[in-house]
């Protein structure tokens, strides 16, 4: 009362907030640039300038090897699954699967980076469905590896997953919050590999690799560094140069980072000397 008039304020109700609070907490959560730490914290290296580009989970494992590979399929899958389980449970299942896509959207277009490019979402989108709706998540991620294993294009199964959600969605009888998120999402993953799809058709995209130490191109990129250190130096008489890394650091960089040919030299050698000596 005021004069005694009556102010009519309205008040946002509590589902209001919660819905804002979900949206809020899943794109804060989904901002977390898991892979971008990781490398740039271990590696010393910022993972956009290799690879794809992205900083999600499979350039990071394609580039770096399984040791940051893993941590960081880990975090991007936990990315999309607290937020979303929080809020499906606490809120209602509207605020969990919003929890969930704003996730996407945050590992898509990380806060914490500026809001430049992220990952495509595979990882945090199934964290996401596991944390709604745990039997999709499951199928999702059953059809990941078997397509995977089949084919080798981490991009075929990241397709056809996103695909089996809505599927799986609707044959198990979610609630329409679950199935229209399956459907969002689906479509969401899709788009962000329209790309990949492009060099599929091409016959140009990539099989993802699983190298080891001793495989010909780790000898490969042995017998080429020495080029690559002559060239980093700009030494022209030396074979090798001063700052070349030692052979162990050699071996334990082409563990992590197999594919020389994507890398400048400078770069490279910064790299390699940044692995303990043994």
């Amino acid at each position: 009362m005021v004069g005694g008039e009556r102010l009519d304020l309205e008040v946002p109700d509590s589902d209001e907030i919660d819905i804002a609070l979900a949206l809020v907490a899943g794109y804060l959560s989904g901002s977390v640039p898991s892979g971008y730490w990781i490398v740039r914290a271990f590696a010393r290296t910022d993972i956009r300038r290799h690879g794809s580009g992205n900083i999600g989970a499979t350039n990071v494992w394609r580039t770096f090897g399984r040791r940051y590979g893993i941590p960081v399929v880990i975090l991007d899958t936990a990315k999309g699954f607290f937020p979303a389980l929080v809020f499906f449970h606490a809120v209602s299942p509207l605020a969990g699967v919003l929890a969930g896509g704003a996730a996407m959207l945050g590992h898509a277009r990380p806060l914490f980076l500026k809001f430049e490019k992220g990952g495509k979402m595979v990882a945090t989108t199934g964290g996401a469905f596991l944390g709604v709706a745990p039997l999709v998540g499951a199928v999702g991620a059953i059809v990941w590896v078997v397509a995977f294993l089949v084919t080798r294009y981490a991009s075929v199964a990241s397709i056809l997953s996103a695909v089996a959600l809505p599927v799986a969605a609707l044959a198990l009888g979610q609630p329409w919050p679950v199935v229209v998120f399956a459907i969002a999402a689906a479509a969401a993953v899709i788009f962000m590999h329209r790309a990949n799809i492009g060099r599929l058709l091409r016959g140009e995209e990539n099989r993802f690799v699983l190298r080891h130490r001793g495989s010909p191109r780790a000898q490969t990129c042995r017998q080429s560094a020495p080029e690559v250190a002559l060239h980093a130096s700009g030494s022209s008489g030396a074979i090798v140069s001063p700052d070349a890394p030692s052979r162990s650091q050699y071996d334990s960089a082409i563990s992590l980072w197999p594919d020389q040919t994507t890398a400048r030299p400078e770069e490279w050698i910064r790299f390699a000397n940044s692995r303990p000596r043994s």
